[in-house]
């Protein structure tokens, strides 16, 4: 695993309760930069750092004399001011039967110190979540990472099963929980899957993997439990799907009905009429640059939201959202109140709040939409956004892609708007839920504030486009 350094020989005999060199080889004062000649005669002492000094006095010399203190590790020093970490065999010699000095014999470690530096580098990564855990699932240590992630203390994960706590679940699509992940580990065989990692801030979709260690006999005796954050790579993706479905959907029926209009805009003779068909394809164009700018909007939310620390107060964040809203529809009524006033959020939380207030203005295209806007504090860092309308109730397909952000091939919300607001508060750490009863619906969004840690501030809904 690694190569053991150097053998280095001293010969000391005790003068006044110390260990004085009387002997080395030449392999003890070349690792050390000296000529043999300037460290015979020496204390032992001087040729180690401060702490080895003062564990040698803790000691006693006279104990290694007696053959009770054997073996040790200590820190030589070099001419150059550099360590040696070496592990000391000493052995009392005798003459007549009376012991007269030690023979000592230090193990250059230096391999093995830069190897466990190695591994305790890539255990406490701050890129990668880690988990020592046993074959019985006992878990026996957490890297920081993992710890400063899932917002737990240590104290309550270490010396625990890894299974009692709901910080990590595994994806159904592959097969497996996080007990049966372990035992195949300790069965000798390389695990690999994805799950979600549950912390203050949100979800967390990692790629996780269960690895078996061995000891010297062969023997696995620990599985370590390492995951990567790969949620804007997975964000990525989706958002990449649902694009590819707007294109294959929207997009293919919109060119149908420009082939359509087109040509029928071509043989019409009547000039009003050929104005009702070019205001036809005008409002196609519009929806076309919508698309364009929330698809752009979702990018960048992805990879620059993490990266925002700008922050704003709720109450502006959702005035400004209402407003955006009565200045497009200026028959709706829409109220607002705001229970948590002195707390602030991201400024991409206006886009999605936006959204939800237009959508619950536009359901059902009635006249006079009444839809009510609050806020309040439900947790310490965290806020409860609920947008109430007295429409017809949203259709089951959005309902299912606010809540779940599942969108497969056969089930399309109506636009990119619905998918917009999942993702932009999934981006945030914040959760959605949607209840839709006889007199309208209800959407709830839960988000966190500043406090919690979270990348936040505002900026108006035009200049998110």
């Amino acid at each position: 695993m690694f190569d053991q350094g150097p053998l280095l020989f001293v010969q000391t005999r005790a003068v006044g309760g110390e260990a004085v060199i009387e002997a080395c080889d030449q392999s003890f004062s070349d690792a050390l930069g000296y000529e043999r000649e300037a460290v015979v005669g020496q204390p032992l002492s001087e040729f180690y750092d401060d702490s080895s000094t003062d564990s040698l006095q803790s000691d006693g010399y006279e104990r290694a004399l007696s053959g009770d203190l054997t073996v040790a590790e200590r820190m030589l020093v070099t001419t150059d001011g550099d360590t040696v970490p070496c592990l000391l065999r000493a052995i009392p010699r005798t003459i007549d039967d009376e012991v007269v000095g030690t023979d000592v014999l230090f193990i250059d470690i230096s391999e093995r110190e830069k190897y466990t530096r190695r591994l305790e580098a890539v255990f406490n990564s701050p890129h990668q979540f880690t988990a020592l855990v046993r074959p019985n699932k006992i878990v026996t240590d957490v890297n920081d990472t993992l710890v400063a992630r899932i917002g737990v203390d240590r104290s309550t994960i270490v010396g625990e099963p890894i299974d009692k706590f709901p910080w990590l679940d595994l994806d159904p699509n592959h097969g497996l929980t996080v007990c049966e992940a372990v035992n195949r580990a300790g069965g000798g065989e390389l695990v690999q899957t994805e799950g979600e990692l549950q912390g203050p801030d949100g979800l967390a979709r990692i790629e996780v993997w269960f690895k078996p260690i061995r000891n010297a006999a062969g023997e696995i005796t620990l599985i370590a439990v390492e995951g990567k954050d790969i949620t804007v790579k997975t964000r990525q993706r989706q958002h990449l799907q649902v694009f590819q479905r707007v294109v294959r959907h929207n997009v293919r029926n919109d060119l149908n009905k420009l082939v359509g209009w087109t040509t029928i805009l071509a043989e019409e003779p009547d000039a009003d009429c050929r104005q009702d068909h070019l205001r036809r394809l005008t409002r196609i164009f519009d929806g076309w640059e919508r698309l364009t700018n929330k698809m752009q909007v979702i990018d960048r939310a992805i990879r620059e939201i993490p990266h925002d620390e700008s922050t704003v107060n709720i109450a502006e964040v959702t005035e400004t959202a209402a407003t955006a809203v009565r200045d497009d529809y200026s028959d709706a009524t829409i109220a607002v109140s705001v229970d948590a006033t002195d707390e602030t959020v991201s400024r991409w939380l206006t886009r999605p709040l936006t959204e939800v207030i237009k959508n619950a203005v536009a359901a059902g295209d009635r006249e006079d939409p009444y839809v009510n806007v609050s806020v309040r504090q439900v947790d310490n860092g965290w806020l409860q956004i609920v947008v109430t309308d007295d429409g017809p109730g949203m259709p089951d397909i959005e309902r299912e892609v606010l809540v779940t952000g599942e969108e497969t091939p056969l089930q399309h919300g109506s636009g990119l708007g619905i998918w917009l607001i999942r993702m932009l508060v999934s981006v945030l750490g914040g959760e959605i839920d949607v209840d839709v009863t006889d007199t309208g619906t209800e959407v709830v969004l839960r988000v966190p504030t500043s406090s919690a840690n979270r990348n936040l501030g505002l900026v108006a809904p035009e200049q998110i486009s």
